[in-house]
C-alpha cells in the first residue's frame, strides 16, 4: 500500500490539500520514530542519536581539542563493499564559543543546489566526487525535517560509490 493512499491513525483517507500534507509529514515521522525528535533547542543532539541508529554508521570522534566536541560519521558496510565519511556534526557551541556546525557530504549537483539556493556554502571537494557543504543549524520543525531529509541522501550517497 502506498503512503499516500494510507489512511489516518482513525482509519480516514488522508486526503489532499496543506492539511493532509501535514498529516502525511506526521505519520511518515510515526512510522520512521522522529515524532519525538526534538525542534530547534537541542535539534542536533537528537539528530545525532538518530544518526547513532543508523545502519553501518561508524562514530568517529574529533582528533582536536579546539573542535569542541565534533564527529564524523562514516559509513562502513564490507557485505556491500562501500565506506565513506558522509557527515560532520558539532552539536554544541564550541571551546571557543563558535556555534554549532553542521557539514553534510552530499553529490555535487545537490552541493550546487545548495550553493544556489543560499542553504549551504560547499567547502571542500572530495575525492570521489562529493562535495563537502555547511549548512544551518535547524531552527523550527520544518528546518530540523529538512536537514534530516538532507542527512538520509548523504548517507544514501556513500552506498552508491559502492566499488565492484
Amino acid at each position: 500500500m502506498s503512503l499516500f493512499h494510507r489512511s489516518s491513525d482513525r482509519g480516514e483517507p488522508l486526503g489532499t490539500g496543506p492539511a493532509a500534507a501535514k498529516r502525511v509529514v506526521r505519520a511518515m515521522d510515526r512510522a520512521l520514530g522522529l515524532d519525538d525528535q526534538p525542534a530547534a533547542c537541542g535539534a542536533l543532539e537528537g539528530l545525532q542519536r538518530w544518526v547513532n541508529s543508523l545502519p553501518w554508521v561508524c562514530e568517529v570522534p574529533s582528533e582536536s581539542r579546539d573542535d569542541g566536541g565534533g564527529v564524523r560519521y562514516t559509513v562502513d558496510c564490507p557485505p556491500l563493499g562501500t565506506s565513506g565519511v558522509w557527515l560532520y556534526m558539532r552539536p554544541t557551541v564550541g571551546t571557543d564559543g563558535t556555534p554549532p556546525e553542521v557539514q553534510v557530504v552530499v553529490p555535487e549537483d545537490v552541493a550546487a543546489q545548495a550553493n544556489k539556493g543560499g542553504w549551504g556554502v560547499p567547502v571542500a571537494k572530495m575525492p570521489d566526487g562529493r562535495v563537502a557543504v555547511s549548512v544551518a543549524v535547524p531552527s523550527t520543525d520544518r528546518n530540523l525535517r529538512a536537514l534530516q531529509a538532507l542527512f538520509v541522501l548523504a548517507y544514501d550517497a556513500v552506498f552508491a560509490l559502492r566499488r565492484p
